[in-house]
C-alpha cells in the first residue's frame, strides 16, 4: 500500500511540476498560452501512462495510486486555466 502512495505521488508531483513549468513559459510568451496548455496535457498523459505501465507489477493498491494521479491531474488543471485566465 505504501508503495502505490509513493508511486503515486511521484507521478501526481511530475505533473504538477509540469504544470508550474507550462505556467512560467506562459507568462514569458503569452501568444502560445494554448500551446503551452495542450503540449503540457499531452506530455502529462504520455509521461503518466509510461509510468502506469513500467510499474504495474509494483502497485499494490490501484485505487490509492489512480486517487493520487487523479488528484494531481484535477488540481494542475484547475491551475491552469486559472492562470490562463487570470489578467
Amino acid at each position: 500500500m505504501i508503495e502505490s502512495l509513493i508511486y503515486g505521488l511521484i507521478g501526481g508531483g511530475f505533473a504538477i511540476g509540469l504544470t508550474r513549468g507550462s505556467v512560467a513559459l506562459f507568462q514569458k510568451w503569452n501568444q502560445y498560452a494554448f500551446g503551452f496548455a495542450y503540449g503540457s496535457l499531452a506530455i502529462k498523459m504520455a509521461v503518466l501512462c509510461g509510468l502506469t505501465i513500467a510499474i504495474k507489477p509494483y502497485i499494490q493498491n490501484k485505487i490509492i495510486y489512480a486517487f493520487c494521479i487523479l488528484g494531481a491531474i484535477i488540481y494542475s488543471l484547475v491551475y491552469l486555466l486559472l492562470q490562463l485566465t487570470k489578467k
